[in-house]
Parts: structure tokens; C-alpha cells; sequence
């Protein structure tokens, strides 16, 4: 029974970044047919079913829409399952699928890109087996792609509200300086790039 099927590695919501941005992020719902490699036995029903996923490499394309994140990664799926067999005997099969999704960066030029992301985190939300038989899977993987954008170039309470605020994963402030050098946005701290937007 599909009912009865074990599912681990969908994320924590602790675990996401709290720097994770709200404006740059990719959702997607991919779909996977897993079929089971030979010599392995039949399925006669399915114990558990465990998914992670993970980036491998990233680029930035200069676009005639703007830059473009790419992010190249690998979906590690695998099933422990007991075997149609006289013996009921217990087996696992595992599959790595890769992926490529993009992530368009509007508001931001190319050159700034490339020095302003930080990381690339993936969170998996949802693992659903929709159907099976004794050597097929039809499985859906909900997941969601949050890069990390940061400039450590900005100054520190900049930096803190992008990364401590829990209510704003993204903020567009405009730095400007008084006559005494303090950053009007920032107040008590010295901003040493007026006049630039900061992301996180």
C-alpha cells in the first residue's frame, strides 16, 4: 500500500538559511519514472522511499532578459522494498537523476552577480509515490532552489538585518551618507558603498 510507505528527507523548515531570499528562488515539481535494474526481484511492496538532492555546479548567463542563474545538480533517490519472492526477502535500488533549472536575476546586472552570490541551498518539501508495480515507480519530488545573495562589501548592520531579520529575506534599501559619513538607512554604522542596493 502506498499508504504505508515511509518517506525521509524532506527538509526541516530549521534547516533553511535564514539569509534564504524571497525574491530570487525557483520552485519545481519534477516527475520521475524509476524502473528497477535487473537482476533485482520484483517489488512486492515498498518500505521506504528516501530523496536528497544536490547542486553541483552553477553559472550565470548574461540574457536579453537579464542574468540567468543555472544550477546543475543531481536527484539521489532510492527505495528499500521487500522482494516478490518465496524468500519475501529485503532489497534497496537507488537512482541519481540530474537536473538543470534556471533562476532569472532581474534588477541586477551581470557583472554584480558574480560576486554577490553566496551559495546555492536546495530544500526538498514534498516526496510522493503516485503509483507503482512489481518494477515500476511513478514518483513526484516538490523542491524548492533559494540562492544566497550577499555582499560582505556592505556595512555591518546591513549585513545583520539580511541575515537576523526573520520577517524580510530581502531588502532594497538605498545607502546614502549624511555630512558625517553615517549611513542614513543604517544610522550608527559607517557605510562604505553609498548609494548601492544591498541583497541578500
Amino acid at each position: 500500500m502506498i499508504e504505508n510507505i515511509s518517506i525521509t528527507g524532506v527538509t526541516p523548515l530549521e534547516k533553511y538559511p535564514k539569509s534564504k531570499c524571497s525574491k530570487y528562488y525557483k520552485q519545481c515539481l519534477e516527475d520521475d519514472i524509476l524502473c528497477i535494474p535487473h537482476p533485482k526481484p520484483d517489488i512486492d511492496c515498498i518500505n521506504e522511499v528516501n530523496a536528497s538532492i544536490c547542486v553541483e555546479k552553477y553559472d550565470i548567463l548574461n540574457t536579453v532578459l537579464g542574468p540567468k542563474l543555472i544550477i546543475h545538480g543531481v536527484k539521489n533517490i532510492k527505495i528499500i522494498y521487500i522482494a516478490d519472492n518465496c524468500q519475501q526477502s529485503l532489497h534497496y535500488a537507488h537512482w541519481s537523476i540530474p537536473f538543470c533549472e534556471f533562476i532569472l536575476l532581474k534588477d541586477l546586472s551581470y557583472d554584480e552577480c558574480h560576486s554577490i552570490i553566496d551559495n546555492i541551498f536546495v530544500g526538498i518539501e514534498n516526496i510522493c509515490i503516485k503509483h507503482n508495480n512489481c518494477r515500476m515507480i511513478d514518483m513526484s519530488l516538490l523542491f524548492i532552489i533559494c540562492p544566497q545573495i550577499c555582499d560582505y562589501n556592505y556595512c555591518k548592520c546591513c549585513k545583520d538585518y539580511c541575515y537576523f531579520n526573520p520577517n524580510e529575506y530581502y531588502s532594497n534599501v538605498e545607502c546614502s551618507l549624511e555630512s558625517n559619513n553615517t549611513c542614513i538607512n543604517c544610522k550608527n554604522d559607517i557605510c562604505d558603498r553609498p548609494n548601492k542596493k544591498k541583497y541578500k
